[in-house]
């Protein structure tokens, strides 16, 4: 990940922080992450069950994360990737699912230093899942969501 906050136009902010910056294709990308920020008023309970608070810390790791690698795919590939959604996952994690007619990944990333972790399938029927590091990895070792 090496885009710096400030090359791009549109801001990811949080408590007048900012988090991120995209460029223009990715402005979808922005609503999105907006759009998630409901995760971050979950209380501790929230489901009657003794669900986890979600921290601002395991927030912006996923955005973080999410900012860098679809910008990452713009750049290389030159296509802008799917947009998708975020969801609160288990135990204070993020979930991040893309969900096309050929492909659906999900991503979720813990709270604290463990690998994120992905599953999925693609349109011909293949099934894949893993781990990844999200501070050091590869384009090529998850489905490109485009």
């Amino acid at each position: 990940m090496n885009t710096k906050v400030g090359d791009y136009k549109h801001k990811i902010e949080l408590n007048g922080k900012v988090i991120h910056t995209l460029p223009n294709s990715l402005l979808s990308l922005q609503k999105s992450i907006e759009k998630s920020k409901y995760i971050l008023d979950l209380q501790p309970n929230w489901d009657g069950e003794n669900a986890e608070a979600y921290t601002e810390t395991t927030w912006i790791k996923a955005v973080s994360f999410l900012c860098e690698f679809s910008i990452d795919i713009s750049n290389t590939f030159a296509k802008t990737p799917v947009t998708p959604a975020i969801y609160h996952g288990p135990e204070g994690s993020i979930d991040i699912l893309w969900k096309t007619n050929d492909l659906n990944l999900l991503l979720n990333i813990p709270k604290g230093e463990q690998p994120a972790t992905f599953s999925g399938e693609n349109s011909l029927g293949q099934e894949y899942e893993g781990s990844l590091n999200i501070n050091n990895y590869s384009l090529s070792f998850l489905p490109h969501p485009f």
